[in-house]
């Protein structure tokens, strides 16, 4: 049995919308074996750290298992909380909530259109508490730039996700910078890491920045880009470097200790830049 079933929205044709039926009994069927299923309930794929309006396709199909079924139905709602959408090695927070007892946020005395509209709100209330939601409006752009430029970063992710809550609250008072943000600040800039990372790396980086910026409309794809990217181009470029640096001094040991330096500052440049 594939593991991922496709929606068909109107966009796609309302002839293809009839492919539903099919799909959302099996999913119905699934759920009275008490198997689970992870839904993307915004119907959509966006960047911004804003929460998208959640589409009424899971409500829908909650009520015609309840239609169909006796057993209890849970929704639990995620959060999805990324530190940055496109940067390597960045790290992303998957925050499960408390479980929403259909059952329990139903009455009887509620109409069709009540009921399905209960079943949004209250899943759309608690997926909002469990990632960044910076109100999609005018001032979104202005919000996250002050997020990027006053970010405070923390050990774990939910400490981040905390952090970065508060930062946005202070919106648009500039909080106080401590010290030791200015010392990290000066450590940057006479790092020797930093510098032979970057001047090592590049080449690549400016291939793979290029490449992207010229032909990738879609931000979405960046990071998996990027990703596609690293594990074939950087290998290559690494045992060019190795070649070159063995023609030049023909010595076992240093080779090795080249090998070793190349990903070591690579990956500590590009964990001292993003902070």
């Amino acid at each position: 049995m594939a593991q991922i079933k496709p929606v068909f929205r109107s966009r796609d044709g309302f002839g293809s919308l009839r492919n539903n039926d099919a799909i959302i009994q099996e999913w119905i069927d699934m759920l009275a074996k008490n198997e689970d299923i992870l839904i993307f309930a915004e119907g959509n794929h966006n960047e911004p750290y804003a929460g998208g309006t959640l589409q009424k396709g899971f409500a829908r199909m909650t009520m015609q298992f309840k239609e169909k079924n006796t057993t209890p139905l849970t929704i639990v709602p995620v959060g999805i909380h990324y530190e940055d959408h496109h940067a390597f090695r960045s790290r992303v927070l998957i925050n499960f909530g408390d479980p929403i007892r259909v059952n329990e946020i139903l009455e009887d005395s509620f109409s069709e259109r009540e009921k399905l509209e209960t079943i949004v709100t209250v899943t759309d209330d608690a997926m909002k508490k469990l990632a960044l939601a910076i109100p999609a409006d005018d001032d979104y752009k202005a919000k996250f730039n002050f997020l990027l430029k006053h970010r405070k970063f923390e050990k774990d992710m939910m400490g981040q996700l905390e952090a970065d809550k508060n930062t946005l609250k202070s919106y648009p008072l500039a909080p106080a910078i401590l010290l030791s943000k200015k010392s990290s600040i000066i450590w940057k800039i006479i790092n020797p890491i930093i510098w032979i990372g970057y001047v090592l790396h590049i080449l690549p980086y400016l291939l793979i920045k290029r490449f992207i910026e010229k032909n990738i409309k879609d931000p979405q794809w960046i990071s998996s880009l990027k990703y596609a990217f690293g594990i074939f181009l950087v290998p290559m470029y690494y045992i060019i470097l190795l070649v070159v640096f063995y023609l030049i001094i023909p010595n076992g040991l240093a080779l090795l200790a080249f090998a070793v330096l190349l990903p070591v500052t690579g990956i500590g440049a590009t964990d001292f830049l993003k902070k």
